[in-house]
């Protein structure tokens, strides 16, 4: 789950990460400054697949 905000035309990214039943893993949050919304996209996959690797995560 993945939420983006706009607060004078800066952008963040907020997520959570859950395993297969719904409970939570770990959230995670990022200030972007100006970019696009596709950019500030692969910026949350890029950042949540990272922090899952680091965790040892292995099954994704």
């Amino acid at each position: 789950m993945e939420l983006l905000r706009s607060i004078m035309g800066m952008l963040s990214w907020e997520g959570i990460i859950m395993d297969q039943y719904g409970n939570w893993i770990l959230g995670f949050n990022r200030r972007l400054g100006q970019c696009s919304i596709f950019n500030a996209e692969l910026w949350g996959i890029l950042d949540g697949l990272f922090l899952l690797q680091s965790r040892r995560y292995d099954k994704v």
